[in-house]
Order: structure tokens, then C-alpha cells, then sequence
């Protein structure tokens, strides 16, 4: 039992030792020297370098990117700025001309409110007989003098009305003319006048 002991304590032993030499064998095998680790060291500081080169290289051109973006977009807020002011100006000189003409008509027709009623209604109808009323089919409901010529016929409608009020005609009689009137539907007024109810004016030729 002693021998079997000593042999197995020989053999550990054995294989302790062979296993001490060949793993110094191998760290002799892969050992590095100081001047490996020099070289090394000094080749990952190579690397390095260049990339901090190419990063460098490569966040320049994207602050020559974003320069040239921002001069063309201050270049474009400048264009549409001159562009604005041009067709805010423009819009303005049309308005002021719009509102001239406005204000040219409105004086017109305070003017002829100013007046008797008598002569108003003669006046109108005068224009109506000789063609010189305001058509407004010709005009679109865009163009300020459809506007002007719209008060214009309104105001002469409730004329007529209060005219046509004194002569003790029936309410359906004035409220057709006055419908005639506002739609411009001369066939109506004319057949209107022609009846004979409206003879303190005349019958319109």
C-alpha cells in the first residue's frame, strides 16, 4: 500500500513538473520584449492619428456644408422678402384704386339721396328709357361697379316704392315692381308702366 502511495505521489509530481516546463516554454514562446510593446503602442498611436485625421477632414466638410446651406437659405429668406414687399405693394396700389372708385360711386349716390324724391325717380327713369341704367349682366360679381350699380338700384327701388305708396296702389303691385327693379328685369318695369299705374311718371317708350 506504502509502494502504491509513493508511486502515485511520484507521479503527480512528474506531472507537475512537466506541466511547470512547458508553460514557462511556452511564455518564453510568446513573451514580449520592450521594444515589442514600443512598437505596438507607437502603431496603435499611427492609427489613431489617421483617424482623428479623417474625422477631422471629414467635420470640416460638414461645417463647409452647413456654411454654404445657411448662405443659401439667408440668399432665399432675402428673395422672398424683396418678393413680398413687391406684391404687398402692388396689392395695396390696387386697393387704393378699388377703393377711389369706391368712394367716387358712394359719393354719386349720396348725392342723389340728397335729392327730392320726385327727381330721383323722373332721373332714373329717363336713364331706364334711354338705356343709360346699369346692366348688370355684364359685370361679375368681382368688379366693384356690379357693387355700386346693386345700391344704386336697391335705393332707386325703395324711391319707386315710396313714390308708388302715395298713389294708394296694392302692396303686391309695388312689391313686384320693386322685385322688377332689383333683378333689372326691364320687361317687367315696362309692362309695369304701360298698365297705366304709373302715370304720374309716364310710360317709358
Amino acid at each position: 500500500m506504502m509502494e502504491f502511495g509513493e508511486k502515485l505521489d511520484n507521479l503527480v509530481d512528474a506531472l507537475v513538473v512537466g506541466h511547470l516546463r512547458h508553460g514557462t516554454e511556452d511564455m518564453k514562446k510568446f513573451k514580449f520584449t520592450m521594444d515589442d510593446i514600443k512598437i505596438c503602442l507607437q502603431n496603435d498611436l499611427n492609427e489613431l492619428s489617421s483617424s482623428t485625421k479623417q474625422m477631422r477632414q471629414e467635420l470640416a466638410a460638414l461645417v463647409n456644408i452647413t456654411t454654404d446651406s445657411l448662405t443659401l437659405m439667408k440668399e432665399v429668406e432675402q428673395y422672398l422678402q424683396k418678393h413680398q414687399v413687391e406684391s404687398t405693394k402692388k396689392s395695396l396700389e390696387r386697393f387704393n384704386a378699388l377703393k377711389d372708385e369706391l368712394d367716387t360711386g358712394l359719393a354719386v349716390i349720396i348725392h342723389r339721396l340728397g335729392e327730392a324724391p320726385e327727381i330721383r325717380v323722373t332721373e332714373a327713369v329717363e336713364r331706364m328709357r334711354k338705356d343709360l341704367y346699369p346692366d348688370l349682366s355684364r359685370w361679375t360679381s368681382t368688379k366693384i361697379e356690379f357693387k355700386i350699380a346693386c345700391i344704386a338700384l336697391r335705393t332707386f327701388a325703395k324711391v319707386v316704392a315710396l313714390d308708388l305708396s302715395s298713389k294708394r296702389l296694392g302692396d303686391e303691385e309695388i312689391k313686384d315692381l320693386v322685385e322688377a327693379i332689383v333683378n333689372n328685369q326691364r320687361w317687367r318695369i315696362q309692362r309695369l308702366y304701360l298698365s297705366g299705374k304709373c302715370t304720374r311718371m309716364g310710360p317709358i317708350r
